[in-house]
């Protein structure tokens, strides 16, 4: 997203952490080193490359991926719960 946008859709800075210590109450920020030993296996059957880092993400917490992408759910089996929406 275009940072101009962004600034005009929220009033003012402060608006802008408001609503992203808001979302932080429902995302959990993975480190790096948590996911770092899933990545080449992710990157082998990755559907797309824009998908690795989900995908590793995923092996490493042993959770599901929620996503708009069919073919992360289609060209793949290692993760069983890919919700597409």
């Amino acid at each position: 997203m275009d940072a101009n946008i962004l600034f005009s859709f929220f009033k003012n800075s402060q608006d802008i952490l408001s609503h992203i210590k808001e979302l932080l109450e429902y995302v959990t920020v993975v480190p790096l080193d948590e996911f770092k030993d899933s990545w080449a296996e992710a990157k082998q059957i990755s559907p797309d490359s824009d998908d690795v880092e989900y995908l590793a993400v995923a092996f490493s917490l042993n959770c599901a991926i929620w996503s708009k992408d069919k073919d992360l759910k289609e060209k793949q089996s290692r993760v069983k719960g890919v919700f597409y929406f």
